[in-house]
């Protein structure tokens, strides 16, 4: 869906193999920061790495599969990992109609609905959910 630029929102798409790979080296380089001693603000490698940390995602299996492989990084790097957590409330945004089409499409088929998102963040003729609930 991000390949093709498509609207995904709350639509459950599985991660593929890019998504997947994306995963593990996000998952490396925070796992690097968490082990790593850094002045850089807002990390403490050791003070984590002792304590433990967990991993929490939206419900929707694509978060769940990244917050899952991101905590098999940090585990094997030697940091205490919490089970992934899911919480309902960091749902992805909803795009009604728009998702799994790409803009060409929606502009094709909605293009008033589009045109009220683009001006406001929000299209309630589309079911775009606004931007702040």
């Amino acid at each position: 869906m991000n390949v093709g630029r498509r609207f995904q929102g709350t639509s459950d798409h599985p991660l593929n193999e890019r998504g997947r790979s994306q995963a593990r080296a996000a998952g490396e380089v925070l796992a690097a920061r968490l082990t790593t001693p850094s002045k850089q603000v807002g990390v403490f490698g050791a003070q984590h790495r002792a304590a433990g940390v967990r991993v929490v995602s939206s419900p929707l299996s694509r978060a769940v599969e990244t917050a899952g492989i991101v905590s098999e990084s940090l585990a094997t790097r030697g940091v205490l990992v919490g089970g992934p957590m899911m919480r309902a409330g960091l749902i992805e945004r909803a795009y009604g109609d728009f998702e799994g089409h790409d803009i060409e499409e929606v502009r094709a088929l909605w293009p008033d609905a589009l045109a009220q998102w683009q001006d406001g963040g929000e299209s309630e003729d589309a079911g775009v959910e606004p931007a702040s609930r």
